[in-house]
Protein backbone atom coordinates (compact mmCIF):
# COMPACT_ATOMS: atom_id res chain seq x y z
CA UNK A 1 0.00 0.00 0.00
CA UNK A 2 2.85 2.14 0.61
CA UNK A 3 4.05 1.51 -2.99
CA UNK A 4 0.50 2.75 -4.51
CA UNK A 5 0.00 5.76 -1.66
CA UNK A 6 3.54 6.69 -3.13
CA UNK A 7 2.18 6.49 -6.63
CA UNK A 8 -0.30 8.20 -6.10
CA UNK A 9 1.53 11.03 -4.71
CA UNK A 10 3.97 10.97 -7.72
CA UNK A 11 0.77 11.59 -9.20
CA UNK A 12 -0.81 14.22 -7.39
CA UNK A 13 2.80 16.21 -7.22
CA UNK A 14 3.56 15.73 -11.22
CA UNK A 15 -0.62 17.64 -11.68
CA UNK A 16 0.59 20.51 -9.09
CA UNK A 17 3.81 21.32 -10.86
CA UNK A 18 1.75 20.94 -14.22
CA UNK A 19 -0.82 23.00 -12.81
CA UNK A 20 1.77 25.29 -11.53
CA UNK A 21 4.12 25.62 -15.13
CA UNK A 22 0.53 26.63 -16.92
CA UNK A 23 -0.10 29.87 -14.52
CA UNK A 24 3.54 30.35 -14.64
CA UNK A 25 3.00 30.68 -18.35
CA UNK A 26 -0.15 32.58 -18.11
CA UNK A 27 1.81 35.18 -16.14
CA UNK A 28 4.05 35.47 -17.91
CA UNK A 29 1.60 35.81 -21.02
CA UNK A 30 -0.23 38.87 -19.08
CA UNK A 31 3.12 40.25 -18.10
CA UNK A 32 4.01 40.26 -21.84
CA UNK A 33 1.03 41.54 -23.09
CA UNK A 34 0.95 44.54 -20.48
CA UNK A 35 4.16 45.29 -21.31
CA UNK A 36 2.97 45.59 -25.36
CA UNK A 37 -0.30 47.47 -23.89
CA UNK A 38 2.03 50.12 -22.07
CA UNK A 39 4.54 50.45 -24.86
CA UNK A 40 1.01 51.28 -26.89
CA UNK A 41 -0.21 53.93 -24.26
CA UNK A 42 3.25 55.16 -24.34
CA UNK A 43 3.57 56.08 -28.24
CA UNK A 44 -0.34 56.77 -28.30
CA UNK A 45 0.73 59.92 -25.70
CA UNK A 46 3.60 60.60 -27.44
CA UNK A 47 1.34 61.43 -30.31
CA UNK A 48 -0.99 63.52 -28.45
CA UNK A 49 1.39 65.34 -26.56
CA UNK A 50 3.01 66.35 -30.40
CA UNK A 51 -1.07 67.08 -31.52
CA UNK A 52 -1.06 69.10 -28.42
CA UNK A 53 1.79 70.81 -29.31
CA UNK A 54 0.90 71.72 -33.37
CA UNK A 55 -2.91 72.53 -32.30
CA UNK A 56 -1.65 75.16 -29.56
CA UNK A 57 0.92 76.48 -32.27
CA UNK A 58 -2.06 76.80 -34.65
CA UNK A 59 -4.26 78.56 -32.41
CA UNK A 60 -1.70 81.12 -31.87
CA UNK A 61 -0.91 81.64 -35.17
CA UNK A 62 -4.73 82.01 -35.72
CA UNK A 63 -5.36 84.23 -32.83
CA UNK A 64 -2.52 86.73 -34.38
CA UNK A 65 -3.78 86.85 -37.70
CA UNK A 66 -7.69 87.44 -36.32
CA UNK A 67 -6.32 90.34 -34.78
CA UNK A 68 -3.98 91.69 -38.09
CA UNK A 69 -7.48 90.98 -39.77
CA UNK A 70 -9.25 92.85 -36.69
CA UNK A 71 -6.88 95.77 -36.97
CA UNK A 72 -7.11 95.86 -40.76
CA UNK A 73 -11.21 95.96 -40.19
CA UNK A 74 -10.79 99.27 -37.95
CA UNK A 75 -8.65 100.96 -40.36
CA UNK A 76 -10.82 100.15 -43.42
CA UNK A 77 -13.66 101.53 -41.13
CA UNK A 78 -11.40 104.63 -40.74
CA UNK A 79 -10.87 105.07 -44.36
CA UNK A 80 -14.35 104.26 -45.20
CA UNK A 81 -15.26 108.27 -43.44
CA UNK A 82 -13.30 109.77 -45.30
CA UNK A 83 -13.61 108.97 -49.13
CA UNK A 84 -9.81 111.14 -49.71
CA UNK A 85 -7.95 108.29 -47.41
CA UNK A 86 -6.56 105.50 -49.19
CA UNK A 87 -5.23 102.37 -48.01
CA UNK A 88 -1.73 101.27 -48.40
CA UNK A 89 -1.28 97.68 -49.59
CA UNK A 90 2.23 97.31 -47.40
CA UNK A 91 0.75 96.65 -44.37
CA UNK A 92 -1.32 93.82 -45.65
CA UNK A 93 2.28 92.21 -46.31
CA UNK A 94 3.72 93.53 -43.48
CA UNK A 95 5.72 89.77 -41.87
CA UNK A 96 5.69 87.80 -45.04
CA UNK A 97 9.12 86.50 -45.42
CA UNK A 98 8.95 84.03 -48.68
CA UNK A 99 6.79 83.22 -51.41
CA UNK A 100 4.73 80.81 -49.76
CA UNK A 101 3.63 82.70 -46.86
CA UNK A 102 2.90 86.10 -49.43
CA UNK A 103 0.72 83.47 -51.65
CA UNK A 104 -0.97 82.19 -49.03
CA UNK A 105 -1.80 86.03 -47.28
CA UNK A 106 -2.76 87.15 -50.67
CA UNK A 107 -5.29 84.29 -51.14
CA UNK A 108 -6.47 84.98 -47.26
CA UNK A 109 -6.44 88.86 -48.37
CA UNK A 110 -8.91 88.33 -52.05
CA UNK A 111 -11.12 86.12 -49.56
CA UNK A 112 -11.96 89.13 -47.38
CA UNK A 113 -11.56 92.07 -49.87
CA UNK A 114 -12.51 90.96 -53.34
CA UNK A 115 -15.73 93.16 -54.26
CA UNK A 116 -17.63 89.99 -54.65
CA UNK A 117 -17.97 89.39 -50.63
CA UNK A 118 -19.52 91.00 -48.16
CA UNK A 119 -17.05 93.47 -46.91
CA UNK A 120 -15.65 93.95 -50.42
CA UNK A 121 -13.54 97.08 -51.55
CA UNK A 122 -12.11 97.49 -55.15
CA UNK A 123 -9.77 100.28 -53.97
CA UNK A 124 -8.38 98.02 -51.54
CA UNK A 125 -8.38 94.90 -54.00
CA UNK A 126 -6.92 96.84 -56.42
CA UNK A 127 -3.90 97.92 -53.78
CA UNK A 128 -3.40 94.70 -52.71
CA UNK A 129 -2.70 93.50 -56.10
CA UNK A 130 -0.14 95.81 -57.06
CA UNK A 131 1.82 95.43 -54.00
CA UNK A 132 1.40 91.33 -54.47
CA UNK A 133 3.21 92.04 -57.88
CA UNK A 134 5.90 93.79 -56.69
CA UNK A 135 6.61 92.19 -54.01
CA UNK A 136 6.00 88.90 -56.04
CA UNK A 137 8.70 90.32 -58.37
CA UNK A 138 11.25 90.42 -55.65
CA UNK A 139 11.06 86.79 -54.87
CA UNK A 140 11.68 85.47 -58.31
CA UNK A 141 14.63 87.24 -59.11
Amino acid sequence: MDHKFNEYEKEQLNQRMQELEQRERRVKLREEELERRSRLFDMQWKILEHELLQLAGEKERFNKEKAFYNEVKKHNKINDSSSDVRMTAKMFFLGVHDELSLKKRYRDLLKLFHPDSMNGDVHAMQAINKEYEEIKKAYDI
